[in-house]
């Protein structure tokens, strides 16, 4: 019987946590803006939250 090798695991474990940060980052950077957000387009902050979940939830 051959002995297959396993995939190379750390290299896709990488991969996967590079995605996950970039995503994360992403969705996370938007929170510090929120109050200029606000005062640009003329709502309440937590109008502005529900747009970017909104916003993030259609993605």
């Amino acid at each position: 019987m051959p002995d297959l090798a396993a995939p190379p695991r750390p290299l896709s474990i990488a991969l996967l946590a590079i995605s996950e940060f970039v995503i994360v980052t992403t969705e996370f950077l938007i929170a510090g803006l929120l109050p200029a957000l606000a005062r640009d387009l003329r709502i309440s902050i937590s109008t502005a939250g529900q747009l970017v979940t909104l916003f993030a939830r259609s993605r």
